[in-house]
């Protein structure tokens, strides 16, 4: 039974036989209606995709949204660029939606539609963001080595969030190579009880690295 097939029919069977009643007036008096970021909810930027919503008063007061960022792109707008490798009369500026790798990595399962920040150029300076990031386990943890049925060690399965999902990552624990993953990063692996570092790099040679235990 789930609550989709059993709980919600009733639920709604409920609240169907409640009197039907207007809702409640809106208080106006005690509300703005403001400019709201159509993605993230946050008060719009000058950036954002606006939409007209009304809110508390005090709403006023809340954060501008962070995650509508201006960027530098290419002629061809496939690649990000900056002063050092493109000059600015060629350049195209465009404002993107864009989220940290892992929010990014739940977000983008709701909506296929999220597009990620174009990789620089191979010519212009990429400053330090971090490009991708672990999803699960969390760093620190300690891993039971437990068996199945049959008598062997079960796999712990390794996730990480990278900000453009298609760039191919190479998987290594401690110094020995695993595996590479594309799309979707995610492997499963055991190793001998003890400390040990996973090590994810990508074609560009970002890197993120986990210190965890086997017992």
């Amino acid at each position: 039974m789930t609550g989709i097939k059993s709980a919600a029919p009733v639920l709604f069977d409920l609240f169907n036989r409640l009197p039907q009643q207007e809702w409640f007036a809106p208080p106006y008096d005690d509300m703005i209606e403001i400019d709201i970021c159509k993605k993230s909810g946050y008060l719009a930027t000058p950036d954002c995709e606006v939409e007209k919503q009304w809110i508390p008063a005090v709403g006023e007061r809340y954060d501008s949204c962070p995650y509508h960022k201006v960027v530098q792109l290419d002629a061809t707008q496939s690649y990000q660029v900056n002063a050092d490798c493109e000059p600015v009369s060629q350049m195209v500026t465009r404002s993107y939606f864009t989220l940290p790798p892992v929010m990014a990595w739940y977000y983008r399962r709701s909506h296929p539609d999220y597009e990620p920040l174009p990789p620089y150029r191979a010519d212009c300076e990429t400053p330090l963001e971090k490009e991708m990031t672990f999803i699960r386990p969390n760093a620190g943890t300690t891993i039971t080595l437990t068996k199945n049925i049959e008598g062997k060690t079960n796999e712990t399965v390794f996730e990480l969030a990278h900000k453009i999902p298609n760039t191919t990552v190479y998987w290594y624990l401690d110094e020995d190579y695993i595996t590479s993953t594309k799309d979707f990063h995610e492997i499963a692996l055991s190793a001998a009880p003890g400390k040990h570092i996973i090590t994810a790099v990508d074609d560009n040679g970002n890197d993120v690295k986990m210190s965890l235990k086997f017992k």
